[in-house]
């Protein structure tokens, strides 16, 4: 019984010895598979360099433009597109521009056809910014007023497509600025501030006109022009209502201008795309008198002539007049003539006897004295 039992244990022992050789040899087949999957995975990783394939490859026009420039006379064709693949896998875009002479025309006539660049000027803007454009300049369109419709598609090295995309402009010529007077002064006296307002309007809008600027030419002929001589719509400054459409500029004269007679103001209005109004012409008198001699430091011995000399503009008659105190506060002055034409223009003049080292002659407007002139230094007169 003992030799059973002992031969009973050593074939358990046999058989659980083979279980486990058998588990160990599992388990080894298992690690080593595992071990195979992850070199496998990790080698498949490196061949492909850790980057995906895109789900997309057709390229994407993400933007179009079809902008008319008045001024130009031009059409400029703009589209972004982007390509999954990169800037390099766009083999070429294309488009086609289309003709119809109204918006409801129902058949349009191919105008133009061509390829869109991203190489930079002339036709592009910058280069390689996605951005692909076309010039349709103005010996193209010349007068060619209407409605054009472009279409673009653009097409990669493997022959992938975009979606065809479009878009409209209309084309016609500028219509200028058109301008009416309102409010201008006749004549003015030195020291007034002129009030000039002017209506504008635009076919394109009020706020197509950039400005209405003005210049004058003075009486001496010559022509005083400056970029800051520009009537205002803002409600400022003498305007009364903002954006009314209605222009006003409030001009100041000068006090001591020595000027006088016709003084000629010319308004133009300008819209963005450099057209002109027609000119509005505004003339202005300004009365006045302007003494000539005697007008420097001399001296003169009583009972000698003087020769007075003026020019003038719209006056008949004139004063004239002389002072021994011009030094004064609160000069005094003594009659020489008070009924001289104007037109004369000089008047000889008997010195009386008197002696003063700060005499001056005046001459003024018979009708209005406001309208005078001093002479412009002091002058003696001795025995």
């Amino acid at each position: 019984m003992d030799v059973i039992k002992n031969m009973d244990k050593e074939i358990s022992r046999k058989i659980l010895t083979v279980k486990i050789d058998f588990y160990s040899i599992r388990v080894k087949k298992y690690f080593f598979s595992l071990i195979l999957i992850i070199f496998m995975t990790l080698s498949f990783s490196c061949f492909n360099n850790g980057v995906e394939e895109p789900d997309e490859t057709d390229p994407v026009i993400e933007d179009i433009n079809l902008d008319y420039s008045q001024m130009a006379k031009s059409l400029f064709i703009s589209s972004k597109i982007i390509d999954p693949q990169g800037w390099g896998d766009i083999d070429s875009v294309s488009f086609y521009l289309y003709h119809k002479d109204s918006a409801s025309a129902i058949t349009e006539d191919l105008f133009l056809y061509g390829n869109l660049s991203d190489d930079g000027p002339p036709e592009d803007i910058i280069k390689r910014d996605d951005v692909y454009s076309y010039l349709v300049d103005s010996s193209m369109i010349a007068d060619n007023e209407g409605f054009y419709r472009v279409t673009v598609q653009a097409f990669d090295s493997a022959g992938n497509t975009s979606d065809i995309v479009s878009e409209t402009e209309e084309v016609k010529q500028n219509s200028p600025p058109v301008i009416y007077l309102l409010e201008a002064p006749n004549s003015f006296e030195r020291g007034d501030t002129l009030v000039f307002r002017i209506r504008a309007s635009d076919i394109d809008g009020l706020d197509d006109i950039v400005a209405i600027t003005y210049s004058v030419r003075l009486s001496d002929g010559n022509i005083n022009a400056d970029p800051t001589f520009q009537m205002r719509d803002d409600g400022k400054l003498g305007d009364e209502h903002e954006d009314d459409g209605i222009f006003t500029v409030e001009q100041p004269t000068n006090t001591e201008s020595k000027l006088q007679g016709l003084f000629t103001f010319y308004f133009v209005a300008k819209d963005y795309c450099g057209a002109l109004s027609d000119t509005i012409t505004v003339p202005v008198s300004n009365p006045g008198v302007t003494i000539v001699y005697p007008n420097l430091t001399e001296t003169f011995r009583y009972g000698d002539t003087l020769t007075i000399e003026w020019e003038s503009a719209y006056i008949s008659k004139l004063k004239l007049e002389y002072t021994m105190n011009s030094n004064g506060s609160s000069p005094s002055f003594e009659n020489i003539a008070d009924n001289v034409s104007a037109s004369k223009g000089s008047y000889d003049w008997i010195i009386p006897s008197v002696s003063s080292n700060f005499c001056k002659i005046r001459v003024s407007d018979k009708q209005e004295s406001s309208r005078y002139d001093l002479s412009d230094q002091p002058f003696s007169i001795k025995p």
